[in-house]
């Protein structure tokens, strides 16, 4: 497959030389003279931008910007190629501003080459795996429409039962057990219609039902809040003997609302922040709700800078969403830091998969459930 680069540097001569090289390799050579011309060009599909930075009107670390914060050209990998911008700080500063790679003149063609090569590779690998995902999605919704359908049989066939059984005990439990299955084929209908296969707003799908006033109604209740927490939650919170509390009323996306929600102190809230390091690790930190993590002191324990994860990325990694971000559950691979915050609280709250539920325990139970590792990296 032949793979189209445009090539951005405002030097006729260096221009000619790079797309003599990159054309004899097989590649296509879309040429742009200046930042506003490369701008224009990068929608018309191509695969690669070789970008110079000092160019005439913008330079290249702008133009760079201006390509990733654009969601048409954002997926296209850019590689920086200067004769002027020479240092290590150049260099960090243009990998930083979203370049996928950096080379400097002189270069070698076979360097170049190999470059481009890896690059593309990259980030054709990343749309197959993007489309392997969805495809998993729409599989998982399948599922949980299948799941609902089966589970809507069965509770009619209870009703059937029910409605035919004269013991009123045996009636009683027969139109619970129907409730329940009713209830999670609920769920299963919600999380089919859901865009995240993996999430629904329990908040949102409570609302929808009538309020609880019985010990039945609050039994479902019950039901719904515990099947709306992750599988992979629960199995933990069953392994240790703990049970999930709902910040009722709603969800509560930040320690302070769920502090209010429960009545104790905000620091009492354990928040989770899956922090991005420079050298492509992600740690999650476990520190109070009301305390902020301190930039020194993060570089000191893990030794490298460390930037806070999105809401997209922090449901990517984790798997939960943003607010219900559990430091458990999670594959094992992903290096947890409890901070020493949190220590001095009884009981604490970390959130258990959703952002209208948390997990009462102490810190010990915490740092043994998680195998965290301790800290001391909250802002004084």
């Amino acid at each position: 497959m032949e793979y189209r680069i445009l090539l951005v540097d405002d030097s006729d001569m260096q221009r000619y030389a790079i797309a003599k090289t990159l054309t004899s390799a097989g590649f296509q050579v879309l040429e742009a003279q200046n930042g506003t011309e490369a701008l224009q060009k990068a929608t018309q599909g191509v695969d690669l931008v070789i970008l110079d930075i000092k160019l005439p009107d913008i330079d290249g670390f702008e133009v760079c910007k201006r390509l990733k914060s654009d969601p048409s050209t954002s997926s296209i990998p850019v590689m920086h190629l200067t004769a002027t911008y020479l240092r290590t700080e150049d260099k960090v500063k243009g990998l930083e501003g979203g370049a996928d790679g950096y080379l400097t003149y002189p270069v070698k063609p076979s360097e170049l080459i190999a470059t481009s090569h890896a690059l593309i590779r990259m980030k054709k690998a990343e749309v197959t795996l993007q489309k392997l995902l969805r495809e998993k999605e729409i599989l998982v919704q399948e599922l949980y429409y299948r799941a609902r359908n089966n589970m809507q049989v069965i509770a009619s066939l209870l009703q059937l039962y029910s409605d035919r059984c004269k013991d009123p005990e045996g009636r009683a439990v027969l139109k619970e057990i129907e409730a329940k299955i009713h209830v999670m084929a609920l769920a299963h209908q919600k999380l089919y219609e859901s865009e995240n296969p993996s999430y629904v707003n329990l908040d949102e799908y409570l609302s929808t039902h009538p309020p609880i006033r019985s010990p039945l109604d609050r039994r479902l209740r019950n039901t719904i809040i515990w099947i709306m927490i992750p599988e992979r939650v629960q199995k933990v919170l069953e392994a240790h003997g703990l049970q999930a509390l709902e910040f009722e009323p709603g969800s509560t996306p930040t320690a302070e609302m769920a502090a209010s929600r429960i009545g104790v102190l905000v620091g009492q809230i354990a928040k989770s922040i899956l922090l991005h390091g420079k050298d492509g690790k992600y740690r999650m930190v476990v520190l109070a709700g009301d305390k902020k993590l301190q930039n020194n002191k993060l570089k000191a324990l893990f030794g490298v800078k460390t930037s806070m994860a999105g809401p997209e990325e922090t449901l990517r990694v984790t798997g939960f969403p943003p607010g219900g971000v559990c430091p458990f559950g999670l594959d094992g691979t992903l290096e947890i830091y409890l901070d020493k915050s949190l220590e001095k609280y009884e009981t604490i709250y970390p959130a258990a998969g959703t952002d209208s539920t948390g997990v009462p325990c102490t810190f010990r139970e915490l740092l043994e459930i998680t195998g965290a590792a301790l800290c001391d990296v909250a802002a004084p």
